[in-house]
């Protein structure tokens, strides 16, 4: 049982890196000419974010909320809110390396009812 149980949650993982990574997919946007100060700087936060996320897919630990707070900054950034999407491309790259931690706890059978 638990060999069928970790098997939809490997085929489950691996749709969800999929679909996360075609959902996400493209190049890093680039900052308008004159670029205001904070758009590099948000630049380089997106790209890091988008980084981390597609390293998260590929170890099949992509959380969900990472995915989310990537589209967050994709969105602030082509809307020219810079701050937010710096802010949100952190919680991506912190969301995205926390999944990939997760890998290296131990687990644990689920108990039995």
């Amino acid at each position: 049982m638990l060999t069928n149980t970790r098997s939809i949650h490997y085929g489950l993982a691996l749709l969800l890196a999929l679909a996360s990574k075609a959902a996400l997919s493209g190049d890093t946007p680039v900052c308008p000419n004159p670029a205001p100060p904070a758009c590099e700087e948000a630049r380089s936060a997106l790209g890091a974010a988008e980084r981390a996320v597609e390293a998260a897919a590929a170890k099949l630990s992509l959380w969900t909320t990472a995915a989310d707070a990537l589209k967050q900054a994709r969105t602030a950034f082509l809307g020219g809110d810079y701050a937010a999407a710096m802010r949100a491309a952190r919680t991506a790259t912190e969301q995205a390396q926390l999944g990939v931690a997760q890998t290296r706890y131990p687990t644990f059978d689920m108990p039995k009812l």
